[in-house]
């Protein structure tokens, strides 16, 4: 009797004691400090440009500066400084074999701040990327260790948050990986999508149809929609919003059945790097570039690598003319709030259409192939596109395999130039689908001036002989000034800004490039003091500099 009073006692004791807890607090802690509202703009798998949205958004109100804390006890495993990317960000690991990572930040807290000057002072580098042991810098949950931040590729200032799984680097969903938040709000479908498929799950182009979620019935398709061995394919377009969330955080999951069986779906908990350029084949890119209509495929190619597809399956729906059939479709959340929508797919009576095939010309994602041109030598490796591709339709004197869509990168090679030009001048650059022109990295070798390309259309062998321009913004060389940030723009017109190195008094010292915005930023030590002199070293990728010579008055 005493015992079984006793824990009646504890079990009391921890229910008061949890009272009024938010379910924030339990499992991984907020970034930011409780008084800032954990509002999220951004979701995990959201579909983006050319990636999936690999964790999650914090809303910040449009200020930098925030408190980043460390959602858990770990250490500090990796620090990088970056004008692309993720800019400033910081990688935890933590003991349960998840690292957590606060990425865009604008600075670091002093203990790792100093860190990261003493090495970039050492190597003389701007941009660091530095590994750490766990006995380096380990961290207590709930302490400072970052600001938050507009720095890499942000389109703005907030936080970008992550977990990934400590061993393989895969993203996972925070959502359904110890992150709680209060969510009661059911996910909506908005727009479903048909499409006739093959048999190796490939869309038959010209055949899809469009069809809204408000007050649906029944779907009446054409006997010749679909074609012998074919079927059919769902696409969704919905939303969801947890309690908090300021927009919706996209789908997280949707299942399809016909009758009772399991015919297609998906489900964002876990996401490779190494595939999530194939967000392109998951989503309807067409409808997503041109209408920004963000449509979730339960389908999928038998050459498509994504995990995010229940058993593997295609998702092909085998359908036959005259038939009926009842259709399922569940949408679900991290929270397993769902909704569900009703509906009959009518086959009308007819013919299937021939089956469909690709002619010979076509190559497949897993083939690969050397394009011979007039002018240069396109390499295209094995998965690098995502749909079968026409080769014989480019004409041999243009320097391009058309616009096709590529899951990871292909190489071009031209002729090496003329053997008293100088080869570093050259580069290849890259004119795409929308008539945008856009500088690949180029490097010479005795094979000739090679690029790699995660873009494709017309490609061109150009000489950059042009410095960088660069001018002090908010500043005058030789005037006294108290500000404690100096910046400079600098920008390159043909190719990109690949060093830049500023010493003042006759030391190196470290700069933020902030390359969206084509600023450079030097942050004054309280140390620097006086009548200095400086000296500002920019170089562009093809070894074009400008150096700029001036005076600080401090």
């Amino acid at each position: 009797m005493r015992v079984s009073n006793l824990l009646y006692c504890v079990c009391c004791l921890w229910y008061f004691a949890t009272l009024g807890q938010s379910e924030e607090q339990v499992g991984f802690r907020s970034p930011l400090d409780a008084f800032q509202p954990t509002i999220l703009t951004a979701g995990f798998g959201e579909i983006r440009p050319n990636h999936f949205h690999m964790g999650l958004d914090f809303r910040t109100a449009g200020r930098e500066g925030l408190k980043i804390r460390a959602v858990e006890r770990g250490y500090i495993a990796r620090i990088v400084v970056s004008p692309q990317g993720y800019g400033k960000v910081l990688y935890v690991n933590h003991p349960n074999g998840i690292t957590s990572v606060y990425a865009h930040c604008s600075d670091f807290n002093a203990r790792i701040d100093s860190l990261v000057k003493a090495i970039q002072i050492r190597y003389t580098s701007n941009e660091v990327d530095v590994r750490l042991a766990a006995n380096d810098l380990p961290v207590e949950r709930g302490e400072e260790i970052a600001f938050s931040g507009n720095t890499g590729n942000s389109s703005g200032p907030h936080l970008h948050f992550e977990l990934r799984d400590t061993e393989s680097q895969d993203a996972l969903n925070p959502l359904t990986h110890g992150f709680y938040m209060s969510d009661h709000k059911v996910p909506k479908i908005q727009t479903i999508k048909l499409y006739a498929l093959n048999e190796d799950g490939f869309a038959i182009p010209g055949k899809e149809l469009v069809v809204r979620s408000k007050n649906l019935d029944t779907v009446n398709v054409p006997s010749h929609f679909c074609s012998a061995g074919g079927g059919i394919g769902f696409a969704i377009e919905g939303t969801d919003f947890t309690d908090k969330s300021a927009s919706s955080l996209g789908l997280h999951a949707v299942e399809i059945y016909s009758g009772s069986e399991h015919v297609g779906g998906f489900q964002l908990d876990r996401i490779s790097f190494e595939t999530t350029r194939l967000v392109n084949a998951h989503c309807d890119h067409d409808a997503y570039t041109e209408q920004g209509k963000r449509y979730h495929k339960c389908f999928h190619s038998s050459f498509d690598p994504l995990s995010i597809y229940p058993m593997r399956e295609l998702g092909v729906m085998a359908i036959e003319p005259g038939s009926i059939y009842p259709i399922r479709i569940k949408a679900l959340d991290a929270a397993k709030n769902s909704t569900e929508l009703k509906l009959v797919i009518a086959v009308e009576q007819g013919f299937k259409a021939e089956a469909f095939s690709y002619p010979g010309s076509f190559l497949f994602p897993n083939e690969s192939s050397l394009v011979v041109k007039t002018n240069c030598q396109i390499s295209i490796p094995q998965q690098s596109i995502l749909y079968p591709l026409d080769l014989s339709t480019p004409k041999k004197e243009t320097n391009s395999i058309g616009y096709p869509i590529l899951n990871r990168a292909i190489d071009i090679s031209f002729p090496l130039p003329s053997w008293n030009s100088d080869h570093a001048k050259y580069y290849i650059e890259v004119t795409m689908a929308n008539g945008k022109n856009r500088f690949l990295k180029t490097y010479s070798s005795a094979q000739g001036m090679q690029a790699s390309s995660t873009h494709t259309g017309i490609f061109t062998l150009k000489i950059d002989d042009k410095a960088p321009l660069v001018s002090a913004l908010n500043f005058v060389s030789g005037q006294q000034s108290t500000k404690k940030s100096f910046t400079w723009r600098m920008k390159d017109s043909e190719t990109a800004i690949r060093q830049y190195d500023l010493v003042v008094n006759g030391k190196w010292v470290p700069v933020y490039y902030d390359s969206k915005n084509d600023i450079l930023e030097f942050n004054k030590p309280a140390s620097l003091i006086g009548t200095l002199p400086y000296r500002l070293r920019v170089r562009d990728w093809c070894g074009n500099e400008t150096v700029l010579d001036g005076i600080f008055d401090f």
